[in-house]
């Protein structure tokens, strides 16, 4: 039974708890649910985004397609977007010659997907570390404390998804590994703070609460950008929803 919990079957779960949460920080219906085309997450690298943007899909998809594989780190007509991979977690009774010593008895683990993809010539993870190079663009595995497909008829609760962000200390221990290696994340704990392993880099594992709260924490000046270029894009009256505050803050000479 456990095998059914699938990366497809967190995503779908957890779908509209992540919208609710997405409406808080935001406002409802500012972000709007983005799915790569049936080919397009070899491209991609992600399953599921809370995305701003002008245009069809279709020219977004190319667009982050063109920025990934050329390594941009902009594209046009793109404000602002959340890229999360859904990832099963897996329950381990005992360490193997991949834990790393800091991690004892049982504990939990996620394989990074490092197999260049016969398409792109580029692995999953190194597909996402570029994405995260992009202005704007929020990249984190999401990894899902389930271990039950009967979770299906359970009310979603988000303290049980664990968002780690695709950032510089993944870069860091990206840089360490070897072709051919296998790499994990592990957690001792569902609530314990995740290791990227074999070289040990620690590493960072939010809430989807926490993370709303790291989402509310916009600049003026990028809320105000996000707001104008979006007004001008998409040819409507933006404004700043009740759920973000933007304080400016003048220098006075003494």
């Amino acid at each position: 039974m456990a095998d059914v919990v699938t990366e497809a079957f967190l995503e779908m779960h957890f779908a509209r708890a992540l919208a609710e949460l997405f409406a808080s920080v935001y406002g409802a219906r500012f972000l709007r649910l983005w799915k790569p085309s049936p080919n397009g997450e070899t491209y991609v690298g992600f399953d599921q985004g809370w995305v701003r943007h002008s245009g069809t899909d279709a020219e977004f998809e190319k667009a982050l397609r063109d920025a990934i594989s050329t390594r941009s780190t902009s594209v046009p007509k793109f404000f602002v977007g959340y890229f999360m991979q859904f990832k099963r977690v897996q329950q381990m009774q005992r360490s193997t010659k991949f834990t790393d010593p800091s991690i004892q008895g049982e504990h939990l683990r996620v394989e990074i997907d490092l197999v260049p993809s016969p398409t792109t010539g580029i692995s999953q993870h190194d597909t996402l570390i570029r994405l995260a190079n992009i202005q704007r663009a929020d990249v984190s595995y999401a990894c899902g404390m389930i271990f039950d497909a009967g979770a299906i008829y359970d009310t979603p609760d988000l303290s049980q998804l664990r968002i780690v962000p695709v950032d510089d200390k993944v870069v860091q221990a990206r840089a360490r590994w070897q072709p051919g290696e296998r790499h994990f994340i592990e957690f001792q704990s569902e609530n314990a703070a995740p290791l990227w392993c074999s070289e040990p880099v620690p590493g960072r594992a939010l809430s989807p609460e926490e993370w709303a709260r790291e989402l509310r924490h916009l600049s003026a000046r990028d809320v105000l950008g996000l707001l104008a270029a979006a007004r001008e894009a998409l040819g409507v009256q933006a404004r700043i929803v009740p759920y973000l505050t933007v304080l400016e803050f003048e220098a006075v000479k003494r």
